[in-house]
């Protein structure tokens, strides 16, 4: 635990105003730093950074060249306030992102150990126009609302819409990299896959009936999706051949004996079933691709339901195996497998934290796989260019997610078509085509009042333009905390039931912060995030104020929540290698494990002498141990798997949704006293898919939820890609 640390200590020093007292503007490398405006660019592109961070930036600048000591930067940043040093290591970390620096390339922002820190980049003073107004200070209102909007962050929940289709007539080649929409369904269209002539896209949609996820295929040059696959479940992964004959798709969710890889002739046909894997709940990425050879698959899969994914190779042929890639116990495991044009390299996608992620490259022959950026931020999909030398990614390291590039040897990314954001399944074809998914979402917190009769009688309680998740109910039932990045970032918020007065309590600015857990008291909150890269427990009070961390380990700490005598803090943990609740004191100290055969997502029951918890994100059923110790048992198999977070614990009994209820969601519970399970509701809707976006006030009478208000997505394509 980091030391506590008084911020007023004496005068700070900082290098010279411009005469009259301009505020002037600093240049250093790609960057422009306004210190009148309080802005940052990058060449012409602004980028999102909190008041804090930004703080934390112009100190060093303005002291370049010298050693700041932290106590220095505690004083300027937390004037009249005590701090943990905690909060100023997020700053630069954050700071350190956002300047695109690596783990072990400082040219910015270097560390001088036992010290502090020094700006050791060139630094270029610019006074401002002299026929320039002066800035406007914003009012406190407008501080609160950044300028900026980051598009969503994407989720594959599948969306309830309006039928019908709206089929869009090609325009004429696009000139000078502009996008134009390849598709205009409704609904939501994924995955885009070029033929290796150019000519076709595969692609994924759930139909003008809006039903189940199929594989289509469409001429480039005019939209006419052609179903080619029907099954009552999801399929996804589309993969062409090198011939462009046959189809390469995964089937999702089913039944063990039908979820794995098929092969089926574009112009239809009978399927063939290559490989089995283990059922995916979801599509998160891409999980399959077909070799320039012809010879082999690649396949995201895993060997047993507790393990994390890794990469294999599958023989068309045969069937036959062989694991390409290995990852580390404590990441998040191995994905988007993608073949080089020459078939000798395969690309994925290394994921150490949620929203965390760097590409790596591997030899298809075997071998050590290597790291080709350094960035662990959110890095949503990629492709090989034409030629093969450069790798084209989707992620949010400039802080908007954006398209870069980077050459497969290695080296320092740059950006590419900077008007292209929010890009998700990137394909490019031989032909210099880009093609990409481009994904809109919303989602808002709703509340159910369980004497109502019907699920329309549900209301909207916390709701804006971005994703509001994870609710949860203060102990008394009159504030919420909830997740939200209508900020810029996800941070933790509190508002009071009704959803008046939202707060902002966190300002990681970038990190993926989520499921907050309130104390007994109300007076705390326990929650997750990963400034470091992997995600750490943290506390902080209601009222805002400085951060406690909780835990400090490499591994990855998710999904706190506290005993009934607030003197522990549960969270799952994959340091010991698989997915474990584990316990911390809530005053910090050594942790101590709680499960032996899988955990994730812990609660106690109100009287304190049983544990309920989940296995993991893609496992299903709800299970309960003694809190004191013994053996664990099945307590609610409906819990669905990628459904987790969609569960709580009242004195009665424990509430949950299901989400493929036959009419559609529906809130279940499970009574303590009688053993039975029943109906209370049914939400038609479904709820949002991998969260924790479920609550129920201590007195069982109203619930909170997380519903996707808006989902869809259309295919972009670039001609001319270069």
């Amino acid at each position: 635990m980091s030391s506590l640390r008084h911020s007023r200590i004496g005068k700070i020093l900082r290098i010279p105003r411009p005469p009259g007292g301009k505020q002037p503007i600093y240049e250093f490398g790609p960057f422009r730093l306004d210190s009148a405006a309080r802005l940052l660019f990058r060449d012409q592109e602004h980028l999102a950074i909190t008041p804090k961070v930004l703080e934390t930036l112009l100190f060093l600048v303005e002291n370049a060249g010298r050693v700041v000591t932290k106590d220095e930067l505690m004083a300027a940043l937390w004037p009249d306030t005590v701090v943990e040093e905690s909060n100023l290591t997020q700053s630069i970390f954050t700071l350190r992102r956002t300047l695109g620096e690596s783990a072990a390339d400082h040219r910015y922002v270097a560390t001088v150990p036992g010290q502090g820190y020094t700006f050791v980049a060139p630094v270029r003073q610019v006074a401002p126009p002299q026929t320039a107004p002066a800035p406007v200070r914003p009012t406190p209102a407008a501080r609160s609302t950044p300028r900026w909007v980051w598009p969503v962050i994407f989720t594959l929940a599948a969306a309830t819409v309006v039928a019908g289709v709206t089929l869009l007539r090609r325009t004429s080649p696009t000139q000078g990299g502009q996008p134009v929409p390849f598709t205009s369904l409704r609904g939501g269209e994924y995955e885009p896959a070029f033929s290796p002539d150019g000519t076709q896209i595969a692609f994924v949609w759930n139909g003008e009936r809006e039903e189940d996820y199929d594989i289509y295929v469409s001429p480039v040059e005019s939209l006419a999706p052609r179903r080619l696959t029907a099954y009552r479940g999801g399929e996804g992964s589309p993969a062409w051949s090198p011939d462009g004959s046959r189809i390469a798709f995964l089937r999702y969710a089913g039944a063990p004996r039908e979820t794995g890889a098929y092969v089926v002739p574009v112009g239809g046909g009978a399927e063939v079933r290559i490989t089995g894997c283990l059922p995916l709940a979801h599509i998160f990425d891409r999980h399959l691709d077909w070799s320039p050879d012809g010879k082999y698959l690649a396949l995201v899969d895993k060997s047993a339901a507790n393990q994390i994914f890794g990469i294999w190779l599958v023989t068309i042929e045969t069937g036959e195996r062989r694991r390409l890639t290995t990852p580390p116990a404590q990441s998040l495991g191995d994905t988007g497998p993608v073949f080089s044009p020459d078939g000798q390299t395969l690309a994925f996608r290394r994921t150490s934290s949620a929203n965390a992620n760097d590409l790596y490259v591997i030899p298809v022959s075997g071998g050590e796989a290597r790291q080709v950026t350094s960035d662990r931020r959110f890095t949503t999909n990629h492709a090989f260019a034409a030629d093969g030398k450069e790798l084209v990614f989707s992620s949010n390291r400039g802080g908007t997610p954006s398209l870069w590039r980077i050459a497969v040897s290695g080296g320092e990314p740059r950006p590419t078509l900077p008007h292209v954001q929010g890009a998700y399944f990137l394909a490019i074809s031989r032909n210099n085509s880009l093609a990409y998914s481009q994904i809109s979402s919303d989602a808002d917190i709703w509340r159910l009042d369980l004497d109502a009769e019907q699920a329309s009688q549900a209301v909207r309680v916390v709701s804006s333009t971005r994703q509001d998740t994870s609710p949860q109910y203060s102990p008394d039932g009159r504030r919420i905390a909830f997740r939200s990045d209508r900020s810029g970032s996800d941070e933790i918020w509190v508002c009071d039931a009704s959803g008046a007065n939202p707060v902002q309590l966190t300002s990681f600015g970038g990190p993926l912060t989520g499921t907050p857990r309130w104390s007994p008291d109300g007076l705390r909150l326990a929650f997750d995030s990963r400034p470091a890269g992997h995600s750490d427990i943290y506390t902080v009070s209601t009222a805002g104020g400085a951060l406690r961390r909780i835990t400090s380990e490499e591994s990855e700490d998710v999904v706190p929540s506290w005993s009934g005598d607030a003197d522990w803090i549960y969270f799952a943990s994959n340091r010991s290698g698989s997915w474990q609740v584990w316990k911390a004191p809530a005053a910090g100290g050594t942790a101590l494990p709680v499960t032996r055969h899988g955990g994730f997502a812990a609660l106690e029951d109100p009287s304190g002498g049983v544990l309920y918890y989940a296995k993991g994100h893609d496992q299903p059923g709800l299970w309960r141990v003694p809190v004191r110790g013994g053996e664990e048992a099945l307590a609610v198999p409906e819990l669905q798997r990628g459904h987790w977070g969609y569960w709580g614990i009242t004195e009665e009994g424990v509430y949950y949704i299901n989400p493929d209820a036959p009419s559609g969601a529906e809130l279940h519970m499970f009574q303590f006293s009688s053993g039975q399970f029943s109906v209370l509701a049914r939400l038609g809707i479904r709820p949002k898919f991998g969260d924790a976006g479920f609550s129920v006030t201590p007195d069982g009478t109203s619930v909170l939820y997380t519903r996707i208000e808006r989902e869809g997505s259309d295919i972009m394509l670039v001609r001319n890609f270069r």
